[in-house]
Formats: C-alpha cells, structure tokens, sequence
C-alpha cells in the first residue's frame, strides 16, 4: 500500500460539491454498513440550521436507495437527490442509516451551534481552595473544531495512513479512503484489539509497517493484507502468544510454554532467538528508535507479595540490556490493555500495589539504565498519556479526595514528575478515569464518557465540548493532519 499526502477530510471533499448558507451551513458525508457487506456509498448532504429547526438537504445520494435521519423522537427519510427533510426544535439531527443497514459513520448537526456546546458543570484551574466547586469553566480557543471529527461506531480501533484509516472491530478490518469516507474494502477476520476488557493482557490488533504493509495480531497468528484487503496468514509457531509486528516487519512475541521472549523471522517463519524472562507479560512495546523492545511482566501477581518487571531488550542481540524491578507492586493493565510511553530517554508507566482508588503510581525510568527518575502517588488513577510537542507528559485519569471524586486531565513536568496544571471533573461515587487522550500542538483533545473534549494546554482550560456519547466504552481518539478520528465499540450515539 503506498502512502499518498495528506488530504482534507470528508468536509473539505463534499465542500467542492455544494455550500448552502443560511445562517449556519455544514456539509459532510457518511459511510454505511461497515462491518456488514464490502460494498461502500457516499452520501453528500447540506445543512441549514437556525435557532428553532435544521433543515437536510441531499445533494449526492452515492450507492445508496434511501437515507435516514432521526432527532431521537422521530425520523425522516430521503430517497432521491433534491429531496429534504427539516426537523423543528432544538434536539440534534443525526444520519442514522441508509439502505435499510444503520450507519457507522454519524455526523450530527443541532440548531445555531453546529454541535458545539459549553460544558457549564465542569471546573477548571489547578483544583485548591481558591478554584470554587462547579464554577463555569474558563473557555480557550485550541486546535482543530468539532467540524474535524468522525465518528467511527462498533469499531475498537482506529489506524491512520496519511491517506487512509483502517477500522478494526475485532471481526472485521475496514479500509476507507480519508478523502471520500468511501470504504474500499472489508474483510472478515479474527483479529485482537489494543485492548481486552475481560483479559487486560496486551494486543497490537492492527499495525502497520514503515513499508505501507497492514498486519493484523490474534493470539498466536499474524495475517497479512494487500491493497485489496486479501489476507495471507503469516504461519508462526502456534505457542507464541501476543505477537507484535514491529516497523522493519519483524516478530516478536512471548512463548507461553517456556517463559520466554521470542523473535520469530518473517522469511522462515521459525523463532530464530529466545530470552528468559521472569512472570507473564502484560505489555510489548517497540522503543521510539526501532533498536530496543520494552517488555512489561508480573511475577506472583496473586500474592501479597508481587513483582513488577520491565526489561529492556536489544533487537540486535536479543539480550537483556537493563530490568527495572520494583517489589510488592504489579504493573498496571489499564482500560486500553495497560500503558508503556516510550520518548526520547524517559519510559512513562503506571504501577498498582492494589485495587483501590490511589493505589496506582505513575513511574519514568530512563531508557539508558532503566533507573527511577520519579514516581507520582498521590491519590491519582492514571489510564491514558501523551507526549505533547512541548515535551510535557499529559494523562487522562481519576481522582478520589474525602470531598468528591471525579475525572482529572494533568499536565505533568517530566523533569519533576510534578503536575503544574489540572482540569477536574467533579462526579458523585468512586473516581472515573477511562477517558484516552491524543495531544497534538497546544491541544488535548479526550473521547470521555461524557463527550469529547478539546483542552488548551496553556492553563487545562477548555476549548469546545462535542456532547456525542452516553456513556460507551471509549476506544480511542487518533488526531492526524486535520482529521479527528473517535471510535466506541457497543453503543450508539445520542
């Protein structure tokens, strides 16, 4: 598959189309059935809104017979280009579906705002005395705009080319083309997401290549893709369990029967190298530089007294360079299957003595002995980081003080290990902390449980809030070029 330049997203394509303007005007197009057939349509639609109703216009019907639209209490449907539909009130308007299949692609438009709403709940400021409970946040003006996003349904995980993005949701992988949202291929396969709800065992589900080749990862099998989506099964020995697919197109895995880090050659499909290690593996993880892979494991991880285990494993050699032990603590899996950041000479992960609220630590090591440079504990649960391009660490993750708990985005010196900036979210009942993150330029954008957020990092005070999404399992959020890309598996947007 070879790699195009960047493009503008789906708007910018329909834009050329068509642009009607009355008073507020959005033009987008949706993709439906992934998941379900190989075949793809696109549909291009105009909007016009004001402060009581919004009106739909369908310019482009693509491949599809009829397009649905709901505000949640009644819906409406097109059957021809021309044709509109206008919905009175304030509720927002959704594509819900076309050709009888239910969409995976949803934009929603509401009267006036395009989508946008202030989020009037939530505090901002770093949480003290002085920050009053439920004050208005302090509003920013950071980054890409809710217009930039698309919602991937049923869909575990998103991978990005600058041409294309690839939709995993477990059973299926989905090509669609960033520049039309026209799918291009499906194909039915077993493959592993980035993360196990059930098991918190680490998979790469999708990778790809620094060649353009697409892999796929499933429990001791490796599959590869062409341009036109046809699988060839990589034959790897069947006792290699969380394979991963490294950028030069290599194997590495973990050899359940032996306890051992394993290197399985593409060419010959045979383990070419082992390495002893102590406990099971909870992450493998390719360093930033391609020379080392960083390997997470758990000894007695049932018993009072645990060990927590990072090593440090040249790919040339296959050795163990450096281990960073730590006694009566787990390395902790997180809600996307655990965390392990590699950049420049730090190493961010989180450690957990127990299950409680405050009982996770977030640790960085350096890359170059594997020593401790600093550790946070200080009543935080930690489930996503990101390295902005300021060189600051930030983390989604949930806080639990004797007056209320809640969900906190940080801004973390990673000289210090001290956070200098905090947005809080105060809710009632144990801390949430399941949000992930993406930070690209001054913005932290977090698909949540409540919404997707946009932070400008200058202070953690909030740009926009998209209010999409009741409460589903947030997957992910890949920010690339101009495109925001969300994907939730198991819910429906309201």
């Amino acid at each position: 598959m070879s790699s195009d330049d960047a493009v503008s997203p789906v708007v910018s394509v329909i834009l050329l189309v068509a642009i009607v303007v009355v008073l507020s005007t959005v033009v987008f197009s949706f993709v439906g059935g992934i998941g379900n057939e190989q075949t793809s349509s696109s549909a291009g639609i105009t909007v016009e809104s004001n402060e009581s109703s919004v009106k739909m216009n369908v310019i482009d019907m693509g491949t599809s017979e009829q397009i649905e639209f709901t505000n949640g209490t009644e819906t409406k449907t097109v059957s021809s280009v021309g044709e509109s539909v206008v919905f009175n009130g304030t509720d927002p308007v959704q594509v819900v579906g076309q050709n009888g299949q239910s969409s995976s692609l949803i934009r929603t438009v509401k009267p006036t705002d395009e989508g946008v709403v202030n989020n009037e709940e939530t505090t901002t400021g770093t949480p003290d005395e002085s920050t009053p409970e439920n004050s208005p946040p302090t509003m920013g003006d950071a980054g890409l705009q809710p217009s930039a996003i698309t919602y991937f349904n049923d869909t575990y995980q998103v991978a990005t080319t600058s041409s294309h993005v690839y939709l995993n949701n477990e059973s299926e992988l989905s090509k669609v083309s960033r520049s039309t949202g026209n799918v291009e291929w499906t194909t039915v396969n077993d493959i592993d997401v980035p993360q196990d709800f059930e098991n918190p065992t680490y998979y790469q589900g999708v990778s790809i290549a620094d060649d353009g080749t697409v892999y796929s990862t499933e429990v001791g099998e490796v599959t590869r893709y062409d341009s036109n989506g046809n699988p060839t099964p990589v034959s790897i020995p069947s006792n290699v369990t969380n394979p991963v697919v490294t950028d030069d197109r290599n194997i590495y895995g973990y050899n359940l029967s032996s306890d051992e880090f394993v290197f399985v050659d593409l060419d010959t499909n045979k383990i070419e190298n082992t390495v002893s290690l102590a406990g099971k593996p909870n992450i493998i993880k390719e360093g930033p530089n391609g020379n080392y892979m960083y390997v997470q494991t758990n000894e007695d991880e049932a018993t009072n007294n645990p060990i927590a285990n990072i090593y440090k494993i040249s790919k040339s050699t296959l050795t163990v360079e450096d281990t960073y032990t730590k006694n009566g603590i787990i390395t902790q899996p997180g809600t996307r299957g655990g965390e392990l950041l590699i950049d420049g000479n730090q190493i961010f992960t989180e450690l957990s003595d127990s299950t409680g609220p405050g009982s996770e630590r977030l640790v960085s090591l350096s890359t170059t002995d594997m020593s401790e440079q600093w550790l946070i504990k200080d009543n935080y649960t930690f489930n996503d980081l990101s390295v902005g391009p300021n060189g600051n660490l930030y983390a989604s993750g949930g806080f639990q003080e004797q007056s209320q708990s809640g969900m906190t985005y940080m801004k973390i010196d990673t000289t210090s290990g001290t956070v200098t900036e905090e947005f809080r979210q105060p809710t009632e009942g144990p801390a949430v902390s399941n949000a992930v993150i993406d930070v690209k330029g001054d913005t932290l954008y977090a698909n949540s449980g409540i919404g997707i957020f946009a932070y400008d990092t200058d202070g953690m005070k909030v740009a926009w809030v998209e209010q999409e999404i009741s409460k589903p399992p947030q997957t992910g959020i890949v920010v690339d070029g101009d495109d925001i890309y969300v994907s939730n598996h198991g819910s429906t947007f309201s």
